[in-house]
């Protein structure tokens, strides 16, 4: 659940509802490519390597996205085969726990760039 929570507040913050015919519009699209992002603009800097190994950004996003989805749709959410890169579950957490923490900071810092981040 606390996955699921914490997936929640970032997509709240960074992306809107996709178009349904559009697969670049899409929920784990918009996470992909905004939250390397964002990353950058954050007041201290938050290494995903350090964590997760050397894995590219934008496929880390990928994976922690299918991670979410098998959680929420009721499937085998263990972090093995593909999955297990991300390494124990506590891992996971304290990334999506950080990463939540920093976009909440920036949202208040700059609330006009989230707004039409939001639209993108």
């Amino acid at each position: 659940m606390v996955v699921i929570g914490l997936f929640s507040v970032i997509e709240s913050l960074v992306s809107h509802a996709p178009k349904l015919t559009d697969s670049a519009d899409s929920l784990s699209h918009q996470l992909r490519t905004k939250l390397p992002l964002l990353r950058k603009r954050f007041a201290q800097p938050l290494e995903h390597r350090s964590r997760f190994g050397e894995i590219e950004e934008e496929k880390l996003w990928r994976k922690l996205y299918d991670y979410r989805s098998k959680i929420v749709h009721g499937t085998d959410s263990q972090l093995s085969g593909e999955l297990g890169c991300l390494g124990p579950v506590e891992s996971v957490i304290s990334f999506l726990r950080e990463i939540s923490k920093r976009l909440l900071q920036f949202s208040l810092r700059e609330p006009q760039f989230m707004t039409d981040l939001k639209k993108c």
